[in-house]
């Protein structure tokens, strides 16, 4: 969605339970991202692997390191 044109990449869901915050939950995903070398040079550029975290429980939060719900998902 938006961005500059990039090859292909896998899109997929997860749905969990979790007693961790989202902000534990976000930063394992980034670690996750890390790992499998993303790099974000561009917004919404080319990556390798992108894990947003859409909800957690009732949380809400207008942070903009995380934004609870996701602001494309209300």
């Amino acid at each position: 969605m938006g961005g500059p044109p990039q090859d292909d990449y896998l899109n997929a869901v997860l749905l969990a339970v979790s007693a961790l915050p989202a902000t534990e939950i976000l930063r394992r995903a980034q670690a996750a991202e890390s790992a499998l070398h993303r790099v974000r040079a561009v917004r919404w550029g080319p990556r390798t692997l992108d894990v947003d975290v859409i909800a957690a429980g009732e949380e809400v939060s207008d942070d903009p390191a995380l934004t609870l719900p996701h602001p494309r998902c209300r």
